[in-house]
């Protein structure tokens, strides 16, 4: 069995499986904070998933999300469990992964169809409880993981338009990405690669996070392009 579970990985690692995006409206959800608003009705969600854990491991707090495109750009739905969602971010373009609770949205634009193109630039848009944003461009994953990349250099305004829902058990956060952030809409046929992410704190406390996240990450690191969910525009 053992075997033929690490057979099984590297067949996914090879030939990954690929989700075809949906499109939907250009309104925004008017039932933002609902766990499968009706925009988003015919997309598949991703359930977020601690992988590194093992195969059927999942948070405490659980959460999905919904990633499909309109005409302007490439739009998410996140929902999250959580009875505390907090934040203590003053603003935009802060580093709010380190002040509360936060959902990362990674795009890995520009990829080839056979999973290659690991060193091409990919966003990083983070978004809060508090309705803050912090937008990361990223041009390659080494030099900025290594610490080699300014800080100056990746925050970039995406352009994204986000909106927050907060309520007594659950966050929930929209958000559209437009097509100029990745240099126009991409061709018929293209895949990229994503990933939603949280860091999910116990209120007040900023030492011991809860992580979670879609993509299928076989060591902790939201910034493993390899095992990002990998999404194809077949219908554009």
């Amino acid at each position: 069995l053992q075997f033929l579970y690490f057979i099984g990985k590297a067949v996914f690692f090879f030939f990954p499986c690929k989700m075809e995006l949906t499109k939907v409206g250009n309104e925004a959800s008017e039932d933002l904070g609902v766990a499968h608003p009706r925009r988003f009705r015919n997309c598949v969600p991703m359930k977020l998933m601690q992988r590194w854990e093992g195969v059927n491991c999942g948070p405490k707090d659980g959460g999905h999300a919904y990633v499909a495109y309109c005409e302007e750009g490439l739009v998410f739905y996140s929902y999250f469990e959580d009875r505390e969602a907090w934040s203590s971010s003053t603003g935009d373009d802060q580093k709010l992964y380190q002040l509360g609770d936060v959902a990362e949205y990674f795009i890995h634009f520009n990829r080839s169809a056979f999973g290659g193109g690991f060193t091409l630039p990919y966003w990083e848009v983070h978004v809060n409880p508090n309705g803050h944003k912090m937008d990361i461009l990223i041009p390659s994953r080494g030099p900025f993981l290594d610490g080699e990349t300014p800080w100056e250099v990746v925050n970039q305004n995406s352009g994204c338009v986000h909106k927050i829902n907060v309520g007594p058990t659950s966050w929930a956060a929209e958000l559209s990405v437009p097509w100029a952030a990745f240099g126009g809409r991409p061709g018929t046929g293209a895949v990229w690669g994503v990933s939603v992410c949280r860091y999910n704190y116990p209120k007040g406390d900023l030492e011991n996070p809860e992580y979670s996240a879609t993509a299928d990450y076989q060591e902790l690191s939201y910034h493993r392009l390899e095992e990002f969910n990998k999404v194809v525009f077949s219908k554009l």
